[in-house]
């Protein structure tokens, strides 16, 4: 679920799924965030499952900037 502030502000409050499937093998969208906020240039990141017609889902990553 997510919740729209403004037009400029995305505030996602909760997941609806915790696995991605991701042809046939799943990924945890918390782990991937791990990883990607490892970077110095993350503040903080989402991941969701998009909908893909050859993978199943795809992990679609919405990042914010630390700069």
């Amino acid at each position: 679920m997510f919740q729209a502030a403004s037009t400029e502000h995305l505030f996602i409050l909760d997941r609806i799924k915790e696995l991605i499937k991701v042809k046939g093998k799943q990924a945890i969208p918390g782990d991937i965030e791990g990883v990607l906020r490892t970077h110095p240039a993350v503040a903080d990141v989402a991941v969701v499952g998009v909908p893909d017609d050859q993978a199943g889902e795809r992990a679609m990553a919405f990042v914010v900037s630390s700069a």
